[in-house]
């Protein structure tokens, strides 16, 4: 996708009344005489797409003359049950390396409900969202057996700004001359009462206490030779302190700091921020000494290594005797869950698959690529 965001997008100036027939809702921007819409499509969808474990994404590149978005269009319908779901789509705003400048939730409901037959113009109020002359948005709608939202396309673009992808899986252009139905609507300056934005603000990654270094602990070979997730069950993993310590960590106050997977989520209808993995510690008795959660959004839909850090490192406990036993739990079922990799037949397997309330059989055909990042217990306050 990246090769083609410095490809320039057609300005469509209109007025805005027009647009905005059919509207869900609109904003004060569309008073605006300086308001400009963005986007290469008109107003004809040769055809519509619902994409499930992927999103819709177009590439901009804005005119000098306006830096900040205020709102977005999307050609579309919602599909499914009557009743629209109560749970959340959401919208990037991307800048030109892709990295995630806005995460916008919208509710469901504010898309109005039809088939392929009756897409129409949903326009959604943004912040006053600063961005740089090349940018992407993208759509991630998370369909699932009773609901989703179609996105139009129209073919008679002069050349493609679309992608499909997700901003924690990458994008990948669309294989034919054609743009998702998507315009903004951007203007020179914030509106009055809007929440503005601004590029020198943009979140870095979240600040965290100093880790010390850590040790990674691990028994796979780094190739993956299949995936399994297993309803109301997950992976346990026993890792053998007294060997693959190093030497400088041996006799000494540990934690674990976090975990390194090599594995993707499926599924929807559900927030991926607040859906947690529960990571239990146990015993050498096999009872829990610590807890941990890991957010099914650190997981994208295309499989590849996650690392999570935990909010608090987890005290290795004397109890362990030596064995660093985790047990992951997604509470996974039919439409939610994690594929979790694996190498296939080790030499000897220190995996196995089960949960607390139900006890555990052994993998010996398989050895979990979970890793786990260990180093010396941060001091007492």
């Amino acid at each position: 996708m990246h090769s083609r965001a410095g490809a320039s997008c057609r300005l469509i100036l209109m007025g805005l009344a027009a647009l905005a027939a059919g509207a869900t809702t609109w904003s004060q921007t569309a008073a605006r005489d300086d308001a400009v819409v963005l986007g290469a499509v008109d107003d004809t969808a040769e055809g519509c797409r619902s994409l499930g474990a992927s999103g819709h994404a177009v590439a901009f590149t804005r005119p000098a003359e306006v830096s900040f978005i205020e709102g977005l269009s999307i050609c579309c319908a919602r599909y499914g049950a009557a009743q629209a779901p109560e749970r959340d789509f959401h919208v990037y705003v991307l800048d030109q390396d892709l990295k995630v400048l806005a995460d916008l939730p919208f509710v469901y409901g504010e898309v109005p409900r039809g088939g392929p037959e009756d897409l129409r113009w949903c326009n959604l109020e943004t912040p006053a969202i600063e961005v740089p002359e090349v940018f992407t948005v993208a759509l991630s709608f998370e369909p699932d057996q009773t609901s989703g939202i179609y996105v139009g396309f129209d073919e008679s673009v002069d050349e493609t700004h679309s992608s499909t992808g997700l901003p924690e899986d990458g994008f990948q252009p669309v294989d034919q001359r054609w743009d998702w139905m998507v315009r903004l609507t951007m203007v020179p300056t914030p509106s009055d009462g809007v929440e503005v934005r601004r590029l020198a603000d943009a979140a870095g990654p979240a600040a965290t206490a100093e880790t010390p270094a850590t040790t990674e602990l691990l028994w796979d070979d780094d190739e993956s030779d299949g995936q399994q997730s297993y309803g109301g069950a997950g992976p346990r993993i026993v890792f053998d302190l007294n060997k693959q310590l190093p030497e400088e960590l041996q006799g000494k106050d540990l934690a674990v700091y976090g975990l390194r997977i090599f594995g993707s989520r499926y599924g929807g209808g559900y927030d991926p921020q607040e859906t947690m993995i529960e990571c239990s510690f146990l015993d050498a008795d096999g009872q829990v000494y610590g807890t941990a959660s890991i957010p099914y959004a650190r997981f994208g839909h295309e499989a590849q290594w996650v690392e999570a850090l935990f909010d608090e490192p987890v005290l290795i406990a004397p109890a362990a005797n030596g064995a660093l036993d985790i047990l992951l739990d997604p509470q996974a079922h039919q439409t939610k869950g994690i594929y979790w990799h694996y190498n296939s037949n080790p030499a000897e397997s220190h995996s196995s698959v089960g949960s607390l309330d139900r006890g555990f059989r052994g993998s010996p055909d398989r050895e979990w690529m979970i890793r786990a990042l260990v180093g010396p217990a941060p001091a007492a306050p």
